[in-house]
C-alpha cells in the first residue's frame, strides 16, 4: 500500500513538473514588450522602433495589419540611440498626440510609449 501511494505521488509530481516547465515565459506586467531603436524618422521627426517581443499584441494595440516597424511617440531622451534594445509598455496613440509628417518617408503605424527602459 505504501509503495503504491509513493508511486502515485511521484507520478503526480513528475506530470506536474512537466506541465510547469511547458508554461509560456512570464510576461513582465511593467514592460510586456521589447523593441529595438531603428533611428530618427526623417519624415515625422520622431523615432522609429522595431517590435521584437509581443508583436501580435503590439499590432492589436496599433491596428497594424503586418510588419513590426512603428513610429514611437514619447520615447525617453536617454533611449534615443540607434540599435539600442529596450523594454517598454505602450498604448494606442491619440489623434491629438500625432505629429505632422512630410509624407516623404514610409508611413509606419504610430504607438505611444507609456514607460520604457534599456534592456
Amino acid at each position: 500500500m505504501i509503495k503504491s501511494n509513493l508511486l502515485f505521488t511521484l507520478t503526480i509530481l513528475f506530470i506536474g513538473s512537466i506541465f510547469y516547465s511547458c508554461q509560456k515565459d512570464h510576461i513582465d506586467s511593467e514592460f510586456p514588450y521589447e523593441a529595438e531603436i531603428i533611428g530618427k524618422s526623417l519624415d515625422c521627426g520622431d523615432f522609429e522602433i522595431k517590435a521584437t517581443k509581443g508583436t501580435q499584441r503590439v499590432r492589436s494595440i496599433t491596428g497594424a495589419n503586418s510588419g513590426n516597424l512603428y513610429t514611437a511617440k514619447n520615447l525617453p531622451e536617454n533611449l534615443k540611440t540607434e540599435g539600442l534594445k529596450i523594454k517598454l509598455n505602450i498604448r494606442e496613440i491619440k489623434n491629438i498626440e500625432l505629429t505632422p509628417c512630410t509624407t516623404l518617408g514610409v508611413p509606419y503605424p504610430w504607438l505611444f510609449i507609456t514607460k520604457a527602459d534599456e534592456f
